[in-house]
Parts: C-alpha cells; structure tokens; sequence
C-alpha cells in the first residue's frame, strides 16, 4: 500500500528502473531527481545511483520533474502554493516531497517556487516497536516525562516520536493509556489523508493536520483535553511560547527538534534559554555517524565496558535521584501534618469540639496515611476501653505514620504532643498546639533553607559514585 502511493507520484521512467532494482521498499529512505544530474537513492543509509542504458547512470530530465510535479498535485500545482513556499509538498501516506527551483518573492517573503529543477521524495516509514526502549527512561511511576528528541535530518526522529506516540496512546508496561494530542504540521507524523490518520497512533490520539505548531497547541488544550501535546521539528518563537504555555497547563510534551549534539542545540538562543530553565526533563539524542568497525572480541568487549559503565552510573544517578525525592517528601509531609494540626486548633477553639468529634472531623477530609492515623484515634477513644489519649496518641503514630516519611525527630515531638492533649482547658490547648506549630515552622524552615543544597547534592554523588565506582572497575 505504502509502495504503491511513493510509486504512483514517480515518473514512469523512474517508476520501471526502481522495479528493476527489486529494492525492498521498507530499506528505501531517499529519491532524489535533479534536472540533467543522475538519479540519486538512499538506500539502506547509503547513496546509490541507478543505471540506464548501456550501464550508464539515469540522467534526470526536465520531463520527468514536471511529470512527478503533475501527479503530486493531481496536475493541480496552483492549489498547493501554500505548501510550495514552505519547500515542500506533503503527500498522501505522510511522505514529504522537497523541491527547489526560482523562488518567487513578495514583501521579502517567498511567495511560491516556480522553474522546479530538484524533487527530493523523503519515505516516511513506520517502525512499529522502535521506542520500546526509550520508555524506561522517559517514564516514572506510570507518568511522563518532558521530552525532547534531538538528531539532524534522517536519522530517525520522526519516526521514533510517531511509535512513541502510538504507544503512550495505547499504553504499555511502562505509562498507562493517555489522551495525546498531535499538531502535525507538514502531515509527516500522522499521514493524514481527508484528515483520518494513515500511520498507527494510538487509541487516544487526536491529530490537527495541516496546523501551525503553535496555534494548533493552543486550539487542543482549549477544545480537546489532552494530557500529552506531541509537535514535530520545533524553533520558532511561537513554537516556544505555545511549548511553555502547554506545559503550564498540566500537559505533558513530546516534541523533536533539527540539531547534531547538545551543543548546536544550545547555539538556538530560545531553546538554549529552555535548557537552561529546565523546561523538557529528558532528552533522546539521535546519529547517523557509522561507527568503525573492530574485529570482533575487542569490539564485543568495548561493548560490554560501555553497557556495564552505563548501568552502573544510571544505578547510582537512581539512588540519587531517589535520595532527593525523599528530601523533598519530607517537607511536604511535614506541609500536610502542620496543616491537620491547625484543623485540630480550629476545631478546638472555634467549633469547641470535644477532640473525638474533632477528630471525626479532620479524619474523614484527610489523605492516607494520616485519615488511617486520625480515624483510628477517634474510633479507639469511641470504645472508651482502649487505653488513655497518650497510649492511643503513641501507637497509632507509630502504627501510621512511621512510614510516611516524616523526619525521625518530628516522630518524637508528635507522640509527644499527644501526652499534652485533653488535659486541659481550651486555652491551654490552644497554647500548647500554637507551641508546637511555632517549633514545627522553625524546623520546616531550617529544613527548606538547606533543601536545594541537599537535593543538588544527592544528584551529585549519584553520578559521581557511579563515575567512581565504573572508573575503579574498568
């Protein structure tokens, strides 16, 4: 099917030397026509050039790029004057046919392309799979990461952002099912044909064909939920603002971009300042460079060295990445603790709850582990037989919250604070609840003013342990 929509847009000459060729349409990347130059393939990553008479190459004429230009248009080539100005015309299948020629200009813009001297037919491919082993990397706890795909021209990116689209759609072992929304600009990731997707992109997938980037972000996030945005070949300006404004929005990005390494992405002055700010949280680098080839056990061993290096470094940056994550729960549970403890205050002293009502309360509004922890305290002090305040206090912290994540220490000033309650008279408990908030406060500020440096830290020592620990073994 593929084949035959690349085929019918050739020219018949073309068209018979390339079903001489019995090439494998599936290895074919490039064609490429040039007036009165030879006819060009790339063909399994390399160029090839195919033969006409008496064994010489095939030289391209005039007739046959006029001819490919009448059926991509359906003879038509006025109706694509949009298209043309961008240099290329997006075909059925999602297949780009590139083209140069005079260009036609107005008001220092290129207005259309006329005098077509070079066609250049780019196969659009669909390698189902092909992402199956970026998802562990791009994935944490079922969810999505930012991501950026970064490579020069054919190498794959299109490709592989497609299959990852198709598979974050459906779901897999590594993210579950999730709404995604495709702005499919040049018809390249999707395909579409009177707009029905022709390439596999999933289950929940909705495509805004023939769109710019940047309007048609705005237009999914305004009409059609989506929790994952995907773009392809983003720079503009517009393509950034609509990126940052998505991102806040609770979406999550997939996009690919035109660079070699990190360093010529870096040279583009707004995705540099993306960077910078931390905007995409993964990036996925794609070559083309063919390696040199070692004779054999040295090859497997260098193979072997780098695959273990990797695994090792990618170990320890886990332990690090999962020592800061600890870090940062522990204030955030300590947020959610202070804010039950001025739940109980209120209650205290405003609604003059008796603490079982007041527990009651709080207990049925909360998250877990803490309603657990609350409910079960209002339920002990139900049955009256069941120890004193302080007993209950104890056991149920320990029982509950010993695995919550709060610091050790603030364990023992809570347990504490539960000998203090129902002893008194409401001034008293008011008191000794604003003593412990005001300590709470205290400690969560200590603690949030050496967060960063704590958190930078453990990231550090997770990569250069494992920098270490690959250095003393190899």
């Amino acid at each position: 099917m593929q084949e035959n929509r690349i085929l019918n847009v050739l020219p018949r000459s073309v068209r018979i030397l390339i079903h001489k060729e019995q090439l494998q349409y599936e290895h074919l990347q490039e064609i490429k026509l040039r007036v009165e130059k030879p006819l060009l393939l790339i063909y399994r990553g390399e160029e090839l050039i195919l033969g006409g008479q008496r064994g010489k190459p095939y030289m391209v004429t005039k007739e046959d790029v006029r001819e490919m230009l009448e059926y991509i248009s359906n003879y038509s080539l006025y109706a694509y004057e949009q298209e043309m100005k961008q240099g290329f015309i997006t075909i059925e299948g999602g297949h780009r046919v590139g083209m140069t020629g005079q260009a036609i200009i107005e008001n220092g813009k290129v207005k259309n392309l006329k005098h077509i001297s070079s066609v250049n037919v780019r196969m659009s491919h669909e390698v189902l799979g092909c992402a199956d082993k970026v998802f562990p990397y791009i994935t944490y706890n079922r969810s999505l990461y930012h991501t950026l795909v970064i490579s020069p021209p054919r190498c794959g990116k299109t490709t592989l952002l497609r299959d990852m689209i198709r598979q974050i759609s459906d779901g897999n072992d590594w993210v579950r099912g999730m709404a995604v929304g495709v702005v499919d600009e040049r018809s390249e990731i999707g395909g579409c044909y009177m707009g029905v997707a022709q390439n596999h992109l999933g289950i929940r997938t909705d495509v805004l064909d023939g769109c710019p980037k940047a309007e048609g972000m705005i237009m999914l996030i305004r009409s059609m939920g989506p929790e994952v945005i995907a773009v392809d070949e983003i720079g503009s300006a517009e393509d950034v603002h609509a990126i940052e404004y998505a991102m806040h929005c609770g979406c999550k990005m997939l996009a690919t971009v035109h660079a070699g390494s990190m360093e010529e992405l870096r040279k583009k002055p707004l995705l540099d300042q993306m960077i910078d700010q931390g905007r995409f949280e993964r990036y996925i680098l794609l070559g083309n460079r063919a390696q040199p080839s070692v004779q054999g056990r040295c090859q497997m061993t260098a193979m072997v060295k780098t695959f273990g290096a990797v695994l090792i470094i990618g170990a320890t940056s886990l332990w690090g990445i999962r020592a800061a994550d600890r870090i940062n729960d522990q204030y955030v549970q300590m947020q959610y603790l202070k804010k039950l403890i001025y739940q109980l205050r209120s209650e205290i002293r405003y609604a003059r709850s008796y603490l079982g009502e007041a527990f009651r309360h709080i207990g049925t509004s909360s998250r877990e582990p803490y309603k657990g922890w609350i409910l079960e305290i209002y339920d002990r002090l139900e049955h009256k037989n069941r120890g004193t305040l302080a007993d209950i206090w104890e056991d149920t912290v320990r029982e509950y919250l010993g695995a919550s994540g709060l610091p050790d220490e603030e364990l023992d000033k809570l347990i504490n604070l539960g000998g203090q309650l129902g002893v008194a008279d409401i001034e008293m408990q008011v008191k000794t609840l604003d003593l412990y908030l005001e300590e709470m406060s205290l400690s969560m500020e200590e603690m949030r003013g050496g967060m960063k440096a704590k958190v930078r830290l453990c990231h550090c020592l997770g990569v250069m342990s494992g920098i270490f620990i690959t250095v003393l073994l190899i």
